[in-house]
């Protein structure tokens, strides 16, 4: 069990799901964020959540940033808050920053302050789904937004055997199965409970994000 402390500053996607995966692996997170109805929501997932605003160096003071092990900066759409909560996190002590940039640009200036990491989300995921299609794990991919896609894929290993209903699919993974070939056979009404085969093809719905995690 982890006895570390983490803050999350901004709960949008990225930040959510990073003081999420924090929480899963038993770390102490406090979640940071302007929007009550979005702190509400993650007082049920994590230790800490407060709505506070991430530019004001006496409420992150208040809040213990400077007690923390690292912090995560996700606020990355408002490259001055970002650049802000960056600095104010430097003043306070915290000795690992870790902040989402939104362009080559913002992630210069947020090295050149001293984040001790930067991170692309939206390159990072871009070389993942690179690789995948490489691999041959996606076989076909459809853009149905900047956000969401349709993809054919082989069924990933660790499925074989399993079901949609074991798998819990769309809850755990944010994904929806609309289709599935087997040899010359496509299902569009898949049967929840019918075991994938190692040879089944599956048409997927979901998040860029969702699918390359899948693909991978």
């Amino acid at each position: 069990m982890s006895n570390k402390t983490y803050a999350v500053l901004g709960l949008g996607k990225f930040g959510m799901a990073v003081a999420r995966e924090l929480s899963d692996l038993d770390c102490d997170v406090i979640a940071v964020d302007m929007d009550e109805e979005i702190v509400k929501m993650m007082s049920r997932e994590v230790d800490y959540a407060v709505a506070a605003d991430v530019t004001d160096k006496n409420a992150m003071k208040e809040i213990g940033l400077a007690d923390t092990d690292a912090v995560f900066i996700s606020i990355a759409e408002d490259l001055e808050a970002s650049i802000l909560a960056a600095l104010i996190a430097k003043e306070l002590g915290v000795k690992q920053i870790i902040a989402k940039a939104s362009s080559y640009m913002h992630g210069k200036v947020l090295d050149k302050i001293g984040v001790t990491r930067v991170l692309y989300p939206e390159r990072e995921m871009g070389r993942r789904m690179a690789r995948n299609i490489v691999a041959g794990n996606f076989l076909d991919m459809i853009d149905l937004s900047r956000e969401y896609s349709l993809v054919e894929i082989k069924v990933p290993e660790k499925w074989i055997g399993e079901t949609i209903l074991g798998l819990n699919v769309r809850q755990k993974y944010g994904l929806n199965i609309v289709a599935m070939k087997r040899g010359e056979d496509i299902f569009v009404n898949i049967d929840p409970n019918k075991p994938f085969a190692e040879h089944d093809v599956l048409i997927v719905v979901g998040s860029n994000t969702a699918i390359s995690e899948l693909g991978e």
